[in-house]
C-alpha cells in the first residue's frame, strides 16, 4: 500500500498489520484482508473502538491511521496513511485531536455489496456454546453480561451471523414513494461457533450497548413484521412452560438445544446464514420504552406459522429481565432509502418518515437507557 491512498467504503479495520475495507461501496482499491481484534471507525459515529486485548501490547506498532482531507476532494472516500507516529502510545498517535476521521457520504453512484457484522475474526481458541454456557451458570446478571459482552465484542459469534441480509420494501407517504434496504442479522445474536453456539438472550440494557459499539440498532414492531415476512426459514415457535426458572441459563440453554435441532432438520431447506424467524420474541424500540418512569424491557413476537405473533407488543417486564425466549436482532443503523445513506435512528425521530420503520409514529428516542437507573 502507498503511503497515501484513497479507498472506498463505510468503514476501516486497523491493526498492527493490515487494513481492510467494508461498506455500502465496493472496495475497489484495496483487497479486504484479515480483521483480527483491531480498532473500528464507524462512519456514523466519529469514534474509534478497541475490541479485544490481544493487541494492546502492539499499541505503538499500528502501520496505518486514518486521516482526514478535505471532503470536496475526497468524496466518498477515507485516506489511510502510515503513522508517523509509531513509537508513540495509542492515546498519543490516536488522540482525536491530531487525527479527525472522516464522515464518508455515499451516493447513488456507489455499488451495492454485502453486509458485515464489523466484529473481529473469531479466535481458534474461542470458547464454544457449551463452554460458554458452564462459564457463566453460576454468575450473578451483572457478571454474566459482561461476559456476554466481551465475548461478542471480541468476536466469539458463528461465521453464520456474519453476514447481514437485506430487506427491501417501498412504501408511498404523501405522494413520495421511498425505495428502502435495510441490513439485518440472520439469526439472533450468540455466542460460539457454527458447531456449537448459545443463542444467548440478554437485558436490553446489554443489547443497546452492543448495538451502539458496532454502529447498530434494535428492530421495532414493523421491522420485526417484516423480517418474518421475508425469512427463507419460519420457524414454529418451541415455548417452555413459565416458571421462576425461565430466566436461568439452565432453561435458556435447553430452549437453545431445541431451537439447535429445529435447525438441524431444516438445512437442506435453508442453510446455516439464510434469513430465519419464528423462533424467538424479540426485544424492540418502541415509545413504550420511556411512558413510565420505570423502563421496561419491550418485547414482541414470536410468530406462529400463519404469521400470527404469540407475544403483542408487551413492557411488562424491567429493563433488567431476560428470559429463554427472548432474542437479540441487531440491525445496521445505516439504511439506503431511495440510494441514499441515511439512519435508522434519525429517520425514526423524523416526523415525515417515521412511518417508514414505525407503526407508532415518531420515536423521539429510540433506544434504550444506558443503565438500569437513567
Amino acid at each position: 500500500m502507498d503511503k497515501t491512498t484513497q479507498i472506498q467504503g463505510a468503514y476501516i479495520y486497523l491493526d498492527a498489520l493490515n487494513v481492510s475495507i467494508h461498506g455500502l461501496l465496493e472496495a475497489k482499491s484495496l483487497t479486504v484482508q484479515r480483521t483480527a481484534a483491531a480498532y473500528y471507525y464507524n462512519m456514523f459515529h466519529n469514534n474509534l473502538q478497541w475490541f479485544g486485548n490481544e493487541y494492546i501490547s502492539n499499541q505503538s506498532k499500528l502501520k496505518y491511521v486514518p486521516i482526514f482531507l478535505n471532503q470536496k476532494n475526497c468524496e466518498n472516500t477515507i485516506v489511510i496513511r502510515e503513522n508517523p507516529e509509531m513509537k508513540k502510545s495509542y492515546y498519543s498517535a490516536f488522540n482525536k485531536s491530531i487525527f479527525i476521521l472522516l464522515l464518508l457520504a455515499l451516493t447513488a453512484s456507489g455499488i451495492l455489496k454485502a453486509q458485515k457484522l464489523p466484529l473481529p475474526i473469531r479466535a481458534n481458541d474461542a470458547i464454544t456454546g457449551n463452554t460458554f454456557k458452564d462459564k457463566i451458570e453460576s454468575l450473578s446478571l451483572e457478571d454474566r453480561e459482561k461476559q456476554i459482552y466481551q465475548e461478542i465484542l471480541n468476536g466469539n459469534v458463528p461465521t453464520f451471523l456474519r453476514v447481514l441480509i437485506p430487506i427491501s420494501f417501498s412504501k408511498t407517504i404523501q405522494d413520495s414513494t421511498y425505495v428502502v434496504t435495510y441490513f439485518v442479522l440472520p439469526d439472533y445474536l450468540a455466542v460460539g461457533s457454527d458447531a456449537d453456539y448459545f443463542l444467548i438472550p440478554m437485558t436490553p440494557i446489554l443489547a443497546q450497548k452492543i448495538a451502539k459499539a458496532i454502529g447498530f440498532t434494535l428492530p421495532t414492531k414493523r421491522m420485526v413484521d417484516q423480517i418474518w415476512s421475508n425469512a427463507s426459514l419460519k420457524l414454529a415457535p418451541s415455548p417452555i412452560p413459565p416458571t421462576p426458572q425461565m430466566t436461568t441459563i439452565p432453561v435458556m440453554w435447553e430452549h437453545n438445544t431445541r431451537l439447535k435441532g429445529q435447525r438441524k432438520e431444516t438445512l437442506k431447506q435453508a442453510s446455516l446464514g439464510d434469513l430465519v424467524a419464528g423462533h424467538k420474541k424479540d426485544v424492540i424500540i418502541s415509545n413504550k420504552i420511556y411512558e413510565k418512569s420505570s423502563k421496561p424491557v419491550v418485547i414482541y413476537g414470536w410468530h406462529y406459522q400463519n404469521g400470527t405473533p404469540i407475544q403483542p407488543i408487551y413492557a411488562g417486564h424491567s429493563n433488567t429481565y431476560a428470559d429463554y425466549s427472548h432474542g437479540i436482532r441487531l440491525v445496521q443503523d445505516s439504511v439506503l432509502i431511495n440510494n441514499k445513506v441515511h439512519l435508522i435512528t434519525s429517520v425514526l425521530r423524523d416526523v415525515d418518515k417515521s412511518s417508514l420503520f414505525s407503526d407508532e409514529g415518531v420515536i423521539g428516542r429510540p433506544f434504550y437507557p444506558a443503565d438500569k437507573d437513567q
